[in-house]
């Protein structure tokens, strides 16, 4: 049977599709699995974190079992490495041994340096997006808390990993010593952060000699009663060498088509098909959207390489 032009133009075109589909899987299929190790150190130099904070780190990191490749950025705030690690081998497995590494180097580390490990890459790009379209003439920060809340409902679906909502309002506490209490007491500015630490707070930086900035407190809400030290019968806390203040940034203001949103970065586990990702991206937009919201608008994906907007 004779084959028409149109019918080979046809024919060129499916096999074209074809071959995008299978390169969309291979890129998919190569993302690395990889798992996380920040080390913070308040404010530095870059050549200064690598030197003092990655490179006492990297080479036992690199030894782990499953490991074969550590990617390391760091930056003024200190350093993310990146263990890209045989999809075989669990990564709560290597996470495990990579915070038995953190513990048994804590002293070759800055004193003020923070260290924590997560289970996944921190830092890769989410797998699709999706924007919360709100009632309201402005996008204020309970419309951030709601966001929060529907991403943490988002965890319950079967392929979801991670869910961040970026741009929301954030509260730090700012620790400003004065030294000349401080010295009384003969105390610095390393005793408060090491103090800090101890009260679980999960982050903190140290800004110029005499600031120590606190987010995200696991410990006690009024950072200023931790215990320094106790002399006698008296305790001196936080607040007697140093003057406590609570600050509040502002959001970020996001429009989609000139209307106030609120965007949901959402991350599915490691190894999942493009289907598989296409069918977690119709299930949330089936959710019903959180209060304050009237509708849920997909974004874009991202396919490895492959990225494509959605309308």
């Amino acid at each position: 049977m004779r084959t028409t032009p149109r019918k080979l133009i046809l024919l060129m075109l499916a096999l074209l599709i074809a071959s995008c589909a299978q390169r969309k899987e291979s890129f998919r299929a190569a993302v690395p699995t990889a798992v996380t190790v920040e080390a913070t150190w308040g404010k530095t130099s870059p050549t200064a974190a690598a030197e003092q904070l990655a490179k006492p780190l990297e080479h036992e990191l690199a030894a782990i079992s499953g490991v074969y490749r550590t990617v390391t950025h760091c930056d003024s705030g200190g350093c993310r490495i990146l263990l890209q690690h045989d999809p075989n081998v669990p990564a709560d497995k290597v996470a495990f041994a990579a915070n038995a590494v953190v513990k048994r180097l804590k002293d070759a580390l800055p004193q003020d340096a923070t260290v924590s490990v997560y289970a996944s890459n921190t830092g890769r790009a989410p797998d699709f997006v999706v924007a919360l379209m709100l009632d309201a003439p402005d996008v204020a920060a309970e419309h951030h808390a709601t966001a929060l809340q529907f991403a943490a409902d988002l965890l319950r679906l079967p392929t979801v990993e991670k869910c961040d909502v970026p741009g929301g309002p954030k509260e730090e506490t700012n620790i400003v010593i004065n030294q000349q209490r401080a010295a009384s007491h003969g105390l610095t500015l390393p005793d408060v952060a090491e103090a800090i630490k101890r009260a679980k707070t999960q982050t903190i930086r140290t800004n110029e000699r005499t600031t120590v900035t606190v987010r995200q407190s696991d410990g006690p809400a009024d950072v200023g009663s931790v215990v320094l030290k106790t002399v006698g019968n008296a305790a001196i806390r936080i607040e007697d060498v140093a003057d406590v203040k609570k600050v509040t940034t502002p959001g970020a203001v996001v429009h989609v088509n000139g209307r106030p949103a609120v965007l949901v970065h959402v991350f599915v586990r490691s190894g999942a098909s493009s289907d598989e990702v296409g069918a977690c991206l119709r299930r949330v937009l089936e959710q019903r959207p959180p209060a304050g919201a009237s509708r849920i608008v997909p974004i874009g994906m991202n396919r490895g390489w492959w990225a494509q907007p959605l309308r």
